[in-house]
């Protein structure tokens, strides 16, 4: 039997095209149906509470969300005021990533959701859509954007914000305004030749315009399918061109379109409950373990070694310049885990971000790259924590993927509890949990501009640790 001959670039985004055109999730995979709606759930909770940022507010308010002519887009903030798409989905995709809670792939290392969702709500909204419509455009827009992240190899300097989830934004878009086929690979091509130039490194540095990534990247998405509507081309290889030789080393058209419809990298995604990069979690979670099973106090520590894989290993300040920082720092993060077994929105923010102790304690974690752990990413996402204690024992755990994953997920209750204590920062309480009903029964609306209707605002600060 001759070996299957793979497909060329332009081809496989052919068969990607065709496939996102197409398909019907909800007959093709009914585990696919059924897992979307609480995607979506935990990304809007993400939204609400990263907008109540000081930086998401005034952008909001500069651009004059909820009092601009033509309003048909939810903004996802206090008030959930209407806003014009465009300015919807920029300042909805901005707040997603704010605190680092948002829903990913660590295989296809791109929090695909973020991208799409807004991208995605603000179409359906000005068109009227279906809840049954947006979800299969969500589903086809997070499994696009997986699949070209996971054929991408990409450079340890680039970000995966604002690059590869813009092409499943556009996905998401071109499957709510019903593109044929050949056009829907175009919107696929354009929005490949579209990404941003962005940095890893800005996260480590507390950069927070790594933030607006996402939020450009909807409406890049939006303008790449105008551009293909209106027939404008691009190179019919664009993904191999951009992903594999400028943001990335290598490109396979084949992960790109591998087992297209029955092997659902859209179901292989994390949940995340620690507000921090999903980096951090595997050297958390075996704090974890190891403190629950060890009680111990910060003076019994003397110091703490990680061992992880490569990209983990680069997250090792122990003195975050702010709260973007302190999100991507393994020493602060194990640091406030054991002082106060929580690292939610409040553990990285003021006055926990100065607090002495903690700071003190993150001083005496180093972090390692052990090249044999780092030989398992990313297929595997593992870290080691050794604790040395100053009566001389040594205590020591290890985890090889991180709690919230597929292959641990979180219970539907942890979804729930996550989202209301989320959508509270946002939202009255009755508001949050009407909201949750209406967004896990999504499939039975019949116009998306219901979702938030008589849903109204104000609200408590986070609680500090």
């Amino acid at each position: 039997m001759m070996p299957a001959i793979a497909p060329s670039v332009s081809e496989a985004v052919d068969r990607l095209a065709q496939f996102g055109a197409t398909v019907r999730p909800g007959e093709a995979a009914p585990a696919v149906l059924a897992h979307a709606p609480w995607v979506l759930l935990d990304v809007m909770g993400a939204t609400l509470a990263g907008s109540e940022a000081a930086e998401a507010t005034a952008l909001a308010s500069g651009l004059g969300a909820g009092s601009s002519a033509g309003c048909t887009a939810t903004v996802l903030r206090r008030g959930l005021p209407c806003g014009e798409p465009m300015t919807a989905a920029w300042l909805n995709g901005t707040a997603a990533v704010w605190l680092e809670l948002d829903p990913g792939h660590r295989h296809c290392r791109t929090h695909a959701p973020a991208h799409v969702l807004p991208a995605a709500l603000a179409e359906a909204q000005r068109l009227g859509a279906t809840g049954a419509d947006l979800l299969d455009a969500f589903i086809v827009g997070c499994e696009t954007a997986y699949r070209m992240g996971g054929a991408t190899t990409p450079r340890p300097e680039v970000n995966a914000h604002g690059t590869w989830g813009m092409v499943g934004a556009a996905a998401a878009v071109a499957r709510l305004r019903r593109l044929a086929p050949a056009t829907f690979g175009h919107a696929l091509r354009l929005a490949s030749q579209l990404p941003l130039a962005t940095a890893f490194r800005a996260s480590v540095a507390g950069v927070t315009v790594r933030h607006a990534y996402v939020g450009l990247s909807a409406q890049l998405a939006t303008q790449a399918v105008w551009l293909a509507e209106a027939g404008v081309v691009a190179l019919d290889d664009a993904p191999g061109e951009i992903y594999g030789k400028i943001l990335g080393t290598a490109f396979s058209p084949d992960a790109l379109c591998r087992g297209l419809g029955s092997d659902w990298e859209f179901v292989r995604d994390f949940a995340k409950l620690h507000a921090c990069c999903h980096h951090l979690y595997p050297a958390i979670d075996a704090a974890a373990d190891l403190l629950a099973a060890h009680p111990l106090l910060p003076a019994q520590i003397e110091t703490i070694v990680v061992q992880t894989y490569t990209v983990a290993a680069r997250l090792s300040c122990t003195e975050p310049r702010n709260e973007l920082a302190a999100r991507f720092s393994i020493p602060y993060a194990l640091a406030a885990w054991v002082l106060w077994g929580d690292l939610g929105p409040g553990a990285f923010a003021p006055p926990s971000l100065g607090n002495a102790e903690l700071l003190a304690l993150a001083a005496r974690v180093r972090v390692e790259e052990d090249a044999e752990l780092a030989l398992t990413f990313p297929a595997q996402r593992p870290a080691r924590v050794v604790f040395h204690l100053r009566d001389g024992s040594v205590l020591s755990a290890e985890r090889q993927s991180p709690r919230g994953d597929y292959l641990d997920p979180l219970s539907q209750q942890a979804r729930v509890a996550k989202f209301d204590r989320l959508a509270g920062a946002a939202l009255p309480e009755a508001s949050a949990h009407t909201l949750r009903k209406r967004v896990l029964a999504i499939a039975e609306c019949s116009n998306v501009r219901q979702l938030f209707a008589n849903l109204t605002a104000p609200p408590p600060e986070w609680p500090q640790p």
